[in-house]
């Protein structure tokens, strides 16, 4: 999947984008606000002076992760009346999922206490899963779509910083989690409403209060040069 990398390790032209915190009915709108803007991202990146080696525009895969949901899996054993849950790297992409769109459920982890909850993944757009398995691999039998981005998914869970296992969810998701409880921090007399807090002006004080109002707000998150490139949140 990976057709080359640059010196940050990021992966070009392929990109696989794994989101939380969207609902059913966000699906949608989240894949026609965001997918441009991750274009655009890319277009300016290479403007930059950064190119690939085939000149090859980025394929996006734009993929949610879903946590909160009432699906459980359960291996049964040869104690009646008795399962336990399945092993680590099971998924399930028939029979309960859903026609359109493409998704799938991954319970990625062994649970060491309790019931497991696999994670909900739907792929919202796919440039990349389908070109990869689509390709020749000498005498071995096609790969099936399904299979393969259930493999990476599930390979991604062992990357963790933080775990020297198999997570329940898709680093990516966790990291996303991490940084914005971080972020929260900086902006914490805002959300307790201290008398310390930046008050927002009054309408109409004008948009130029606003904007003005909003920078002082951003550069809260300004991360120093230092650290800025760095998982410094984890």
């Amino acid at each position: 999947m990976v057709a080359s990398m640059d010196c940050k390790l990021a992966h070009w032209p392929a990109e696989l984008r794994v989101q939380d915190g969207i609902s059913e009915g966000q699906y949608e709108e989240s894949l026609q606000t965001e997918l441009p803007k991750l274009r655009a991202a890319c277009e300016q990146y290479w403007e930059k002076g950064h190119t690939t080696p085939s000149n090859e525009p980025v394929k996006i895969t734009f993929i949610v992760c879903a946590k909160r949901h009432h699906t459980r899996f359960y291996k049964p054993t040869d104690k009646p009346g008795q399962v336990v849950n399945p092993l680590g790297g099971t998924y399930v992409d028939k029979d309960i999922t859903e026609s359109y769109p493409w998704d799938f459920y991954l319970q990625s982890h062994t649970a060491l206490k309790g019931t497991a909850r696999p994670a909900h993944y739907i792929v919202l757009h796919d440039e990349v899963i389908k070109h990869e398995a689509s390709k020749p691999r000498g005498n071995n039998p096609p790969v099936r779509p399904a299979d393969l981005i259930a493999q990476i998914t599930h390979n991604m869970c062992y990357l963790f910083g933080r775990s020297t296992s198999s997570v329940s969810i898709c680093p990516a998701v966790y990291y996303a989690d991490l940084a914005c409880t971080r972020a929260r921090c900086y902006l914490m007399d805002l959300y307790n409403n201290t008398p310390q807090a930046p008050q927002a002006p009054p309408a109409s004080a004008g948009e130029s209060a606003l904007e003005n109002w909003q920078k002082s707000l951003q550069a809260r998150l300004d991360l120093p040069a230092n650290v800025k490139d760095h998982m410094f949140y984890i």
